[in-house]
């Protein structure tokens, strides 16, 4: 379920700890699962976020859908690998925009993530229906009725 609830988001927003101890978050697009690695980003070994993780392999991804208010907050371990043959094998056409020398471009690298925790929230009937509820809510003075959201720790 959490696995096809992340696929619908485009961008996770990929939290590390740095060096100075503060968190730094950047965008990360989302890749399409794959059997042995649900969760998994590529990245240039030559980037912060590397160094971060390196460091410390703790890491947070926070996902959000502005259209349906769905959002999903994962923490786990990033897992960083180099094999050539596994990025070639997972090579697509659109990561020529950051690594344009293609697959055999120096540096790439694999991060894998392995979730240890994830908190998940997505409105029953979208956006609108959450207004509705909200709306209903505030007229009659009451509580709105929305769903909590759902932790897991098993994956």
């Amino acid at each position: 379920m959490l696995h096809d609830l992340i696929q619908k988001f485009d961008t996770a927003m990929m939290t590390t700890q740095g060096r100075d101890g503060h968190m730094h978050s950047r965008p990360m697009a989302t890749q399409k699962p794959q059997p042995d690695s649900p969760i998994w980003f590529v990245a240039s070994m030559d980037t912060a976020k590397i160094e971060d993780l390196q460091k410390d392999p703790r890491i947070n991804l926070a996902y959000y859908n502005p259209g349906s208010r769905a959002w999903v907050s994962l923490s786990g371990q990033a897992r960083l690998d180099q094999d050539r043959a596994e990025i070639t094998r997972l090579w697509q056409e659109d990561w020529k925009i950051w690594f344009p020398d293609g697959p055999e471009q120096d540096g790439l690298v694999l991060i894998h993530v392995t979730p240890q925790t994830a908190t998940y929230w997505e409105p029953e009937h979208g956006r609108v229906g959450t207004w509705v509820e909200m709306a209903k809510a505030y007229v009659k003075g009451e509580e709105p009725k929305i769903p909590e959201p759902v932790t897991v720790n098993s994956f």
